[in-house]
């Protein structure tokens, strides 16, 4: 059985659902898929490594997607997107269940004293191990190994006092179940993902994606839908490689390159809207807001941009993203303290930094500019040059509901885990974000990919955004590509300007003034290279 020897279980349950599939069984390849996962959680829960859970995730993958085409196949499209997410971002979600949730009413005082301690003894050890060197490399195969096991023990050991601790929430108070579920980091069940549209209301829409060798489908899912719908683009991932993210990386992401060759951009892979989101319209109906949950190289392209009937896919719907379903749930329940915080009367506070170690002074103006027009909208004094430090970040990035950073930034594709900002004191990496208590709003990196990250197998995301949501953010500004001084400058003082008033009373939702000003940018600008950048990650409001 899937518990008594869950290696043995997934194997054979995993072979059988193969036959069932190929002779086209769908019942029965369901029923030993079933088996199959379970046997597959099982041997994930008893990984306490990031890279056993990674592989687990990499041998765990191939399961749902099989399970996804066979709920397809049935046809049970509720449980598609169930398992859809329940294979998605795993690693993530166990870090977000770290995160500030209110406890229900009625859990003892020393339950829940006991649950903060070791949450808190749960982060600094995942703080530590996101900072050791990256598994690839001479590093990690002879200088930290005895470092990382060792970490891992003491992992493994708070891990289990934890689930005695929720083991007694759940089993003696009935009502803490789904709080203890949020907190072991389960992928949500139907029930959690209804729950979830209608949380976000009946003028929003889910919009999820999971990519197959020869297809894509869409999952939409509104508030009051007794199922998903789906939409099946007929495209290969050979195809939307080749035919569309190959061209988006010459035009978009060597930018400087593709002009400075004298060729002049066709940005024909924003026509992929046409396939992908053209026919999702009729679904969507009167939906202001939609959520895109990406999942493989999607991640790497702004979906708001692409055109719909001639038009950007954003200038129909306001557009948020989030990494799983279960995540946007998770950050959606948090509660950070500035939130329950009234704005105005003298409540709100802001960081905004800005540095660049260039001494040529056009370039310096740019992002020094950048800040002080955004700190004197928000009634701040910003911290610029050798002030814009680490330091000053750790002191005054908790206490803020807005934090802006006007810098540099760097995506280590060979260890995106060391990914960074570059301040006065040097680079401040993922890890060090992942240390920082924050109850922000809105964190804002206005530097070059602080929105690229790595997609590992699992569809977990490791870079910049990750950290400054498990580190407590409501929503996360970030870029895609290397942005344009000049025109970012423009584009988030027009953001700001549409939030806040200069009291730091909010006058509309993030997703508003996020879609207003790429829009007014896109008339001065319509090359994407330069309103496109931007994506919203989080909570919209």
């Amino acid at each position: 059985t899937a518990e008594t020897w869950p290696h043995r279980a997934r194997t054979t349950a995993r072979n059988l659902a193969g036959l069932h599939f190929d002779e086209g069984r769908w019942a029965q390849a369901h029923d030993a898929l079933e088996i199959a996962i379970r046997a597959a959680e099982v041997l994930y829960r008893s990984s306490y490594s990031p890279h056993g859970k990674e592989d687990e995730l990499a041998e765990n993958t191939a399961l749902y997607e099989r399970m996804v085409r066979v709920c397809l196949e049935k046809p049970d499209h509720a449980a598609a997107l169930v398992h859809a997410e329940g294979g998605k971002a795993r690693t993530f979600l166990d870090q977000m269940g770290q995160a500030a949730f209110p406890p229900p009413s009625g859990l003892p005082a020393h339950l829940l004293q006991r649950e903060g301690e070791l949450i808190k003894e749960l982060r600094e050890q995942e703080q530590v191990l996101a900072a050791l060197p990256g598994r690839t490399g001479e590093t990690r195969r002879h200088e930290e190994p005895s470092r990382e096991g060792e970490l891992v023990e003491q992992r493994r050991q708070t891990l289990a006092a934890l689930e005695a601790v929720w083991d007694e929430m759940a089993g003696d108070y009935p009502a803490a179940r789904s709080y203890v579920a949020m907190r072991r980091g389960e992928p949500l069940t139907w029930d959690d993902l209804r729950a979830l549209a209608e949380r976000l209301g009946p003028e929003a829409a889910l919009v999820e994606f999971y990519t197959l060798p020869d297809e894509i489908v869409v999952f939409v899912l509104r508030a009051g839908w007794s199922a998903p719908r789906v939409h099946r683009a007929p495209l290969s991932q050979d195809k939307l490689l080749y035919r569309y993210l190959l061209p988006y990386q010459d035009e978009v992401l060597n930018h400087g390159r593709f002009v400075e060759s004298g060729r002049t951009p066709a940005h024909d892979w924003l026509g992929l809207g046409e396939p992908l989101l053209a026919p999702l319209e009729p679904l969507l109906g009167n939906a202001a807001l939609v959520y895109f949950i990406p999942q493989g190289l999607l991640h790497y392209l702004p979906l708001h941009a692409l055109t719909v009937a001639g038009e950007p896919f954003i200038a129909r719907h306001t557009v948020a993203y989030a990494p799983s379903a279960a995540v946007l749930a998770r950050t959606l329940e948090s509660a950070p303290a500035a939130r329950s915080r009234p704005a105005g009367e003298g409540n709100f506070s802001a960081l905004v930094m800005g540095y660049t170690p260039n001494e040529d002074p056009i370039e310096r103006a740019l992002f020094e500019g950048e800040a002080q027009a955004i700190a004197g909208h928000l009634r701040t004094s910003p911290l610029l040059d050798e002030a814009a430090n680490a330091n000053a970040l750790r002191q005054r990035g908790p206490g803020a509901r807005a934090i802006h950073l006007s810098c540099h930034g760097r995506f280590r594709a060979d260890d995106p885990a060391a990914s960074s900002v570059l301040l006065a004191s040097g680079e401040f990496t993922t890890g060090e974000w992942m240390a920082l208590p924050l109850c922000a709003d809105l964190v804002t990196l206005s530097a070059c990919q602080t929105g690229v990250s790595e997609v590992k197998r699992g569809d977990d995301l490791t870079g910049l955004t990750r950290a400054l949501l498990y580190a407590g953010a409501s929503s996360a500004l970030v870029t895609l590509w290397s942005v344009s001084a000049g025109t970012t400058l423009e584009w988030m003082l027009d953001f700001y300007r549409r939030i806040w008033d200069a009291q730091g009373n909010k006058k509309t939702t993030e997703a508003l003034a996020f879609q207003q000003a790429t829009l007014d940018l896109r008339k001065e600008h319509p090359d994407p290279y330069y309103w496109a950048p931007f994506t919203l990650v989080g909570d919209w409001r």
